[in-house]
Parts: C-alpha cells; structure tokens; sequence
C-alpha cells in the first residue's frame, strides 16, 4: 500500500481484542511504524495475550484501553486525553513507553500490579503523568528525563539504571513505598 500507513483508529466495530484487524481503520494492526488513537467507543479494546502489542505511539483521546496481560510496546509517546482511562492488569502486565507521557488533568491511570518501564535511549524524555500511581517504575536507556507533575507515588518499586532523572517541578510531592 502506497503511501503507507502511519495511524489507525481503533472503531471496535467486531470485538474488544486488540488483534483483530476489523477493530481497526484501517484494518492493519498498529506495530513501530504506525501511531495508535483510542478514542471513546462501545468495545473499548483489551490487550490479553502473551503476544506483545505495539505502537509507535499511543493517544488515548477520550477513550478506554485495559491491557490485562502481557506487554505493551509503546515506541514513542503515550498520551492520554481528557476523560481517558488507561488500565494494567496484574503482574504479568508490562507496559514500555519509549518517549514522552503525557496526560490530561482529568485522565486515568488505573494499575494493578503493574510495571511501567520508561526506555528512551535519545535525548530527553517528559514524563507528565498528573494523578497516576505506578506500582513498579523502572527508568532505562540513555536519555535524561524530566518528571513534570506535583504529586507522582510509587507504591512499590522505583529502579534508575543508567539514565538521569530531574524532577522537574518546585513544590512537587514523591512518594515511595505504601
């Protein structure tokens, strides 16, 4: 196909499984290449697999995304918009994000035992997360990043391997441990 694709949709016209291309539009799956856009819809899509899923990046306009198992690849930027909800599962869910997260105030990050590995080898990466509590965060890679939010919790594990990390913020609250 020519051009190729970039970005698809997800409609959720068939089920809630991420893998099945009628979900999409258009009908291909998003992998590194090609942006992925949740927007609000009946069959909000469920990652549930051993299989990875992946992105380039991830706009979650308005809309639900719950990865029940598994991993999720997010090459470049997760983005979650007003009202949107992003879920993890338990502990054999991983997600990878690649480059910058970025929330709206009233935006969702609901885990469960989830772990949440920030992989950005390039330049600096923004770290926006507004309200969300991470169980398991480990920063990797080879980029500096920036934690721009006023209250950012760790209930269990917090790891930095290699990278810097600036809190970036004046009158922010971190907590670690529960």
């Amino acid at each position: 196909v020519w051009p190729p694709t970039t970005s698809v949709t997800w409609t959720g016209n068939t089920s809630t499984d991420w893998f099945t291309l009628s979900n999409w539009s258009p009908a291909e799956l998003p992998d590194e290449t090609k942006d992925a856009v949740i927007p609000i819809v009946t069959n909000y899509p469920i990652i549930n697999t051993a299989d990875s899923a992946k992105c380039k990046s991830l706009n979650v306009t308005n809309g639900i995304l719950v990865v029940e198992s598994g991993i999720f690849k997010i090459t470049n930027d997760l983005t979650l918009g007003a009202g949107a909800i992003l879920g993890i599962g338990d502990a054999s869910s991983t997600l990878l994000v690649g480059r910058d997260w970025n929330s709206a105030s009233d935006a969702n990050f609901l885990n469960g035992n989830d772990t949440v590995i920030f992989t950005s080898s390039t330049g600096s990466a923004y770290l926006t997360p507004r309200n969300a509590v991470f169980n398991h965060i480990l920063f990797s890679g080879t980029s500096t990043i920036f934690l721009v939010v006023s209250t950012f919790a760790i209930v269990i594990n917090f790891t930095i391997s290699i990278v810097t990390v600036y809190l970036n913020t004046i009158g922010s609250t971190f907590t670690i441990g529960r």
